[in-house]
């Protein structure tokens, strides 16, 4: 397979992979907490940001469902 090849099977790879993946979703801050719909998680910043109660972020939660990963507000 030449270099180019290569290339296009690693971006095909890629946009599979990506489509898998769960969305963004819109949660509230609680306290040390990220409310989604009904449930809390444990949240980490993924960016530098100040964050306060009651503020609305978006947040990509874990394959496990044990944290809330804050990708923006």
């Amino acid at each position: 397979m030449t270099g180019t090849g290569r290339l296009a099977a690693a971006i095909a790879e890629a946009v599979r992979k990506g489509k898998k993946g769960r969305p963004a979703e819109r949660g509230i801050i609680q306290g040390n907490c990220v409310q989604i719909g009904t449930r809390l998680y444990s949240r980490k910043l993924a960016v530098d940001m100040s964050l306060h109660d009651g503020d609305a972020v978006w947040c990509q939660v874990t394959d496990d469902e044990s944290l809330a990963v804050i990708v923006g507000a």
